[in-house]
């Protein structure tokens, strides 16, 4: 549901900025077992004024932030006109539609984030996004790529060169991928890594240049032989090769 004021901030910020074709805010996620108080709204900071983006600036910021959906769906005010020239969501992205809609949008117009809790979301053991993070994420992982894939064929050319667009959205996206392989690894989920490291060269085929998959490779060479082996290594190594870069 929404807080006070959202929908007043987000018209007033579209209405004094014709370059903004969407804004978006924070949210906070209630699980099932807790009841909302306003007690746990922290208090509006005294520098919280609404960030302006570019299109590009906005997909630059995903990019950092590892391409993962930070747009809190229920807090997201569009502009009619906008979103009937975007289209609507894509049947063929059950799980990353609104992720690949944010990209499209961004590709139209620009972005406005208010700094203020702006919907109180419930989190609960049947939402549909937890049976994409079952495996690792692989789920998760393979429908974040379909959503720049998507993007990439459909809308890119409207803000930049959609090859080095999808180029640039892919890499982080493959980044994490090995990450949830070597996290597998350490788990003893042997075929589940081989999965994940599959997916993370399909998505991005520069990654085994990284040093994320460098990484993974020296783990999965050393296989069974790792624990005795690494005994042998300086703390900070071993500490180094278990965990994923980040």
């Amino acid at each position: 549901w929404l807080l006070p004021n959202t929908l007043q901030l987000s018209i007033g910020l579209l209405e004094q900025n014709p370059d903004i074709g969407f804004t978006y805010g924070k949210a906070i996620e209630l699980p099932d077992t807790d009841r909302f108080e306003s007690s746990l709204i922290p208090h509006p900071s005294q520098q919280s004024a609404p960030m302006l983006l570019t299109g590009m600036e906005f997909l630059r910021l995903l990019q950092r932030e590892g391409m993962i959906n930070f747009v809190p769906t229920p807090t997201a005010v569009v502009r009619t006109q906008l979103q009937k020239t975007a289209g609507g969501y894509r049947p063929d992205l059950p799980h990353s539609g609104d992720f690949e809609m944010w990209l499209r949008l961004a590709a139209h117009a620009g972005v406005g984030f208010i700094q203020t809790y702006q919907a109180v979301s419930r989190r609960h053991g049947a939402n549909m996004h937890l049976d994409y993070l079952r495996d690792a994420g692989l789920a998760d992982l393979r429908q974040r790529k379909a959503a720049v894939d998507v993007f990439c064929e459909t809308a890119a050319h409207r803000i930049g060169d959609p090859s080095r667009l999808r180029h640039a959205l892919l890499r982080p996206i493959a980044i994490d991928g090995v990450h949830s392989a070597s996290r597998a690894l350490n788990e003893g989920q042997v075929e589940l890594s081989a999965q994940l490291a599959r997916f993370a060269q399909e998505c991005f085929p520069r990654i085994r240049t990284t040093q994320p998959w460098m990484r993974l490779a020296i783990k999965r060479a050393l296989g069974d032989l790792a624990p005795p082996l690494m005994s042998l290594f300086p703390a900070h190594l071993r500490r180094t090769l278990r965990r994923p870069l980040h």
